[in-house]
């Protein structure tokens, strides 16, 4: 597998909308990943659950049929993921 990407969205600032041009993302490659963080990421991913949050995040991976992307509250982020996110202007 490949890289997971994180993209902040909302917050105080907003980003990640689609007007805006903050972009606050990073990416960590999956075998960067513990053990323990592929498995919580994974749990993400088969749960999708819906986000009722101002502030959340959106992770994509490549998965068998394609690109998956799912989002999730910050408490449910690996520290890794979030740690590896930079924030840009455009």
């Amino acid at each position: 597998m490949g890289d997971v990407v994180i993209e902040q969205v909302g917050g105080f600032v907003g980003g990640g909308t689609p007007m805006g041009h903050l972009r606050m993302e990073g990416r960590v490659p999956w075998s960067a990943l513990s053990a323990a963080d592929q498995a919580q990421v994974d749990a993400l991913f088969r749960a999708r659950r819906p986000v009722n949050a101002n502030m959340r995040y959106r992770l994509r991976r490549e998965g068998p049929n394609g690109t998956e992307t799912v989002e999730a509250p910050i408490e449910a982020v690996p520290q890794v993921l979030i740690e590896s996110v930079r924030t840009t202007l455009e």
